[in-house]
């Protein structure tokens, strides 16, 4: 799909790898991610416990949509993270190689590798930490709420910081 003339662009391959990456990966994992989140966030315990049997009953002919909600969100994020991660990837490791005089044919030494993961999974994780509130928002808290409501609702409540930790009960 990459045209001949752009087949050696290392930066065109790579977002087209975390596109593909994030949409596959979104369609297998975002039913149990949906699962994982009605679970964490039931009420009940003990004998009341809610069951996957439970979930299917109350979904009845609306389960594949009850799987899917939280689609959009949860692409978004995994979106912007295999993208992030692929790029800042491509990105430590250039600029490690010119600062250290490696040639582009030859491997990162495993300190490098350490410096450029530290980078990369730091840089990752302050982008990929506001998605998870949001996505977890719109799964949990409000199903109906747009993207940009969420952000709304979890600045209101929890300033800034609720997008960087556990949002605190008082969003639900």
């Amino acid at each position: 799909i990459v045209p001949t003339s752009r087949s050696k662009d290392k930066a065109l391959i790579k977002g087209l790898t975390g596109i593909a990456v994030a949409g596959s990966e979104t369609l297998i994992l975002n039913p149990f991610e949906r699962l994982k989140v009605v679970f964490m966030s039931s009420e009940s315990q003990g004998k009341n416990k809610l069951r996957y049997i439970d979930f299917i009953k109350s979904a009845k002919e609306k389960i594949g949509l009850e799987l899917y909600r939280g689609f959009l969100p949860y692409f978004a994020r995994q979106l912007v993270i295999w993208t992030t991660f692929l790029q800042l990837d491509l990105l430590c490791k250039t600029e490690y190689r010119k600062h250290f005089g490696i040639k582009e044919q030859e491997r990162v030494p495993l300190k490098g590798l350490a410096l450029t993961s530290l980078i990369v999974g730091t840089g990752v994780s302050l982008i990929s930490m506001p998605l998870d509130s949001i996505k977890t928002y719109l799964q949990k808290s409000n199903p109906n709420a747009t993207m940009k409501s969420a952000c709304k609702n979890i600045m209101a409540n929890c300033g800034v910081s609720g997008f960087f930790c556990r949002m605190e009960s008082t969003l639900t």
